[in-house]
């Protein structure tokens, strides 16, 4: 009895992600990010701190809600960007002024209380990483087809 191989597996099988994967996931956790800022919630799923009464005050002189997103005209929200290499991909503000804004709200600089937004929870981490993990699935799963 003998054994024939029909198919040879393909042994130069690239698995990792690659720069346009890691793209792909840090737009996603960017719009992640800003939809559930834009509701309103933190990292820990829990409504930010309330307003202060005096820039309630302006709020409501520019016609705005007292609901707590953190957004004046969206500069802070429209800022957030990604870069990615074939390693990671990184978050950031690509503009410096709302960086500053936006790290002030993170750490509760000068008067303003914490209002943690930029970031994930344990849980919300587990999505992203599902989809990395999806994407090496899949690799290699093609390469086993060819």
């Amino acid at each position: 009895m003998s054994i024939q191989v029909t198919k040879t597996p393909r042994f130069n099988i690239q698995m990792a992600p690659v720069r346009g994967d890691y793209q792909r996931i840090g737009m996603e956790l960017r719009e992640f990010i800003k939809r559930r800022t834009r509701k309103g919630i933190d990292v820990n799923n829990e409504p930010f701190e309330p307003y202060s009464a005096m820039y309630l005050e302006y709020r409501n002189e520019m016609g705005k809600t007292d609901f707590v997103n953190l957004e004046d005209r969206s500069e802070m929200h429209n800022s957030l960007s990604v870069l990615a290499d074939n390693t990671k991909a990184e978050l950031y503000y690509s503009d410096a002024q709302r960086a500053k804004v936006a790290f002030r709200h993170q750490t509760g600089a000068g008067r303003l209380p914490i209002r943690q937004h930029f970031g994930v929870n344990d849980n919300d981490a587990q999505r992203f990483i599902g989809m990395l993990n999806q994407i090496i699935s899949d690799r290699i799963k093609k390469q086993w087809r060819n």
